[in-house]
């Protein structure tokens, strides 16, 4: 008995070749679908194309198309393969470390809400990983150089930061060349929105994907989040006074919390009040500065 497309090795081919294309395209589209919505129209539009040739190439007696699909087949398998290896985290060091972060956490720290054993585990992996350094931390201890005081508005530059958590996983992300939690990316682009403000913008305990500056990234990618928890209002001065200059962005939102910014809570004094006594931050307030 003949076996149909199986009678020789090119037709075995011109079957299974493009099945287990379509099959790797489908997966892929379905990990950019569920992991982001930057590249999935992409893949999909993609699949759509690749279905509309096989079709055409099986159902019309085109002569050759064994070979056309094997050549099809040979170039895109390929150059898909190199597109999901640079836009997944393969081969990215910074992604690596923060997937065995993400992974520490999930496992071992279920109950902490400390981070120090998070923390500890990450170094002894030999991660470089910092906590998340807060701005009123710089007024109990000043800083300085050659002299001359010193006031930081972001934490430490491109690490790996622990920040906090509330109820789930800890908040974990790579920080930009600033210290600031943003794709490193968006300094090399023409900004468009600016936010400066406290925890509430920086995204306290909150995964970036579900926290509001991130959600207004995925419309508005050249986003700059300048937030930093436990900043007040001269912090945010600052920031703006910075970065506003070399970034001018076209919009910028100055989130205030009353509570905190010009408010006692919790029994702790306005942090307007607290940073006021910063040698530097006060400054700010003078035209020039």
């Amino acid at each position: 008995m003949k076996h149909l497309y199986c009678d020789t090795p090119r037709k075995l081919a011109m079957i299974s070749l493009p099945v287990l294309f379509a099959l790797a395209v489908i997966l892929g589209a379905l990990f950019e679908m569920a992991s982001s919505s930057r590249f999935h129209r992409f893949w999909l539009l993609a699949l759509v194309m690749y279905f509309a040739v096989l079709l055409s190439v099986l159902l019309f007696r085109i002569p050759g198309r064994a070979n056309i699909l094997l050549v099809m087949c040979s170039v895109l398998i390929p150059l898909y393969g190199v597109e999901s290896w640079l836009t997944t985290d393969i081969g990215n060091e910074k992604a690596r470390q923060l997937r065995i972060a993400q992974h520490i956490d999930e496992m071992g720290t279920k109950i902490e809400r400390d981070m120090a054993p998070i923390y500890r585990e990450l170094r002894q992996r030999g991660i470089d990983a910092y906590p998340y350094v807060h701005p009123f931390q710089h007024l109990s201890l000043p800083l300085s150089l050659n002299g001359r005081p010193l006031s930081l508005t972001g934490a430490v530059a491109s690490k790996l930061t622990v920040h906090c958590r509330e109820s789930g996983p800890f908040r974990i992300y790579m920080s930009d060349r600033y210290g600031f939690s943003n794709p490193d990316s968006v300094w090399d682009l023409p900004v468009d929105i600016m936010f400066v403000g406290d925890s509430y913008t920086h995204g306290a305990c909150v995964s970036s994907q579900f926290h509001f500056t991130g959600i207004i990234r995925e419309k508005y990618p050249r986003l700059v989040n300048l937030g930093g928890s436990g900043a007040g209002p001269l912090n945010y001065l600052a920031s703006l006074r910075e970065f506003g200059p070399f970034l001018k962005p076209k919009l910028v939102v100055w989130t205030h919390v009353e509570g905190n910014d010009s408010g006692s809570w919790r029994g702790y004094p306005p942090e307007l009040l607290a940073e006021m006594t910063s040698k530097v931050l006060i400054q700010y307030l003078e035209h020039g500065f």
